[in-house]
């Protein structure tokens, strides 16, 4: 009785990097130390698929049910079209890697140490832990990539024609083609192509790592990790990241550790 949605959005993408921090401040009691990661990113392909306002009703007197509306699409990168079993490893490999341009990313963090320090005859020296506690965050994958669109991606804006529920999922179930599956919709939905450019995010990512040196080779340690994807303005879709909050006591010798 109630409209159905769901929406999924994934890419993949390779990497290189470089890396560049320093100590902004130290004293005997603290430090303060930033780093920055630019990174050169190249997607190797991305995928999107949608389904909103999706409602079913039974037939009366009748156990078929049919889709009475929805809307929706699914959408890919073009370079997976040249992706074939007759081709070479070499050639699908290459087709693979190049799904869109080259493109910037960056991470930025900021750590803080609160030093680990024994008074002794009225002078201060660094315990063999060499830190008390120490706070970091950092805001990762910050960046986008973009895509053209692969020519079967579609969507569909309504519903031309009830489509009974078990003909749907059989026709999604042996259809190997995009081709004939968007042939087959086209009896039923409203559809139309979705052609140009399409903007993926990276996962950025809001971490917070807190870690506490309780007493000998004991610490505990608090990691949160919070979604940022609200801070990629401007992109067609957002890969989001899951938040949590994981909480780790720990304790480490200079040969083993237990977590």
């Amino acid at each position: 009785n109630r409209t159905q949605q769901g929406r999924f959005v994934t890419q993949q993408w390779m990497e290189w990097y470089a890396t560049y921090a320093r100590v902004l401040k130290e004293t005997t009691y603290d430090q303060w130390k930033a780093g920055a990661t630019l990174k050169l990113i190249r997607g190797m392909s991305a995928e999107e698929g949608s389904a909103r306002d999706v409602s079913v009703q039974q037939a009366p007197g009748s156990s078929q049910t049919f889709v009475t509306s929805a809307a929706g699409g699914y959408g890919y990168s073009d370079n997976l079209e040249e992706i074939k079993s007759e081709r070479s490893t070499r050639d699908n490999w290459k087709s693979f890697r190049s799904g869109s341009p080259f493109s910037l990313g960056l991470d930025l963090g900021v750590a803080y140490v609160s030093k680990n320090l024994s008074p002794i005859a009225g002078i201060y020296y660094p315990a063999s832990t060499s830190y008390d506690w120490k706070l970091e965050a950092s805001l990762t994958d910050i960046g986008r990539l973009k895509y053209t669109y692969g020519k079967q991606s579609i969507a569909a804006d309504g519903v031309t024609e009830p489509m009974d529920v078990q003909q749907f999922a059989r026709l999604l179930d042996t259809t190997t083609q995009l081709s004939t599956l968007n042939d087959s919709l086209a009896n039923y939905f409203n559809l139309h192509p979705l052609e140009g450019k399409f903007s993926v995010s990276l996962p950025t990512a809001l971490r917070i790592n807190a870690d506490k040196h309780i007493s000998g080779g004991w610490a505990m340690n608090l990691r949160m990790v919070l979604d940022a994807s609200w801070l990629d303005l401007g992109t067609d879709y957002k890969i989001r990241t899951a938040s949590y909050l994981m909480l780790t006591p720990r304790w480490e010798k200079s040969w083993a550790g237990v977590y």
